[in-house]
């Protein structure tokens, strides 16, 4: 058989649009750390980190998602999955579970406008459901806080159970570490270390 695509390539995100930095140029370059998850009917979800983003009121660079169906053609426009803060957030990955109810994770870190980061990053995550919803509030993962915890990312299993693994580097020492997740968003296991 010959292998080729189902329907030529598709527009994710729209664009350009105006940079946070300048309103007078259009960026649409930044955009890094893409992902994707699919329900079992095919609809999926994309995210990816975006520097330059400027959307109505969005007003800082952060992690974007958008929504399609199994054609696959568009569910609404693309929308911030991440709060709006004071923090640099990054690394986004996602996962969808069998109905099409997403988890977004990222890393974070504070940042000053005199040019110095937070070194203590942080993990965290937001729950959606099927329809792009919020459910709940964004959350901290990792409960150990010191110095750096990057890279996360995050899985689904077949009952709706979903874990977050990330990277955190202490004392000259890297290490990698996890956190269980039932389907109403209760953590049900403690941090494990699983590195050094």
């Amino acid at each position: 058989a010959v292998l080729g695509p189902i329907r030529p390539e598709f527009q994710v995100s729209p664009g350009p649009r105006y940079s946070y930095y300048s309103y007078q140029y259009p960026h649409n370059e930044a955009k890094f750390s893409i992902d994707i998850a699919a329900s079992n009917a095919g609809t999926f979800v994309v995210v990816w980190e975006d520097l330059y983003q400027y959307v109505g009121n969005y007003g800082r660079p952060g992690i974007f998602a958008r929504r399609f169906n199994a054609l696959p053609n568009p569910l609404g426009r693309e929308f911030r999955t991440t709060p709006i803060t004071s923090y640099i957030q990054g690394s986004s990955h996602v996962a969808s579970d069998k109905d099409g109810n997403f988890v977004v994770v990222w890393d974070e870190a504070d940042y000053s406008p005199y040019g110095a980061a937070d070194p203590d990053n942080r993990i965290m995550a937001q729950r959606f459901n099927a329809n792009a919803g919020k459910v709940g509030a964004p959350f901290q993962v990792n409960t150990f806080t010191p110095d750096y915890q990057y890279t996360p990312n995050v899985g689904f299993d077949g009952a709706g159970n979903f874990v977050v693994v990330w990277a955190y580097y202490y004392d000259g020492y890297a290490f990698l570490s996890g956190q269980k997740y039932n389907p109403s968003g209760a953590n049900v296991a403690g941090p494990r270390v699983r590195s050094r």
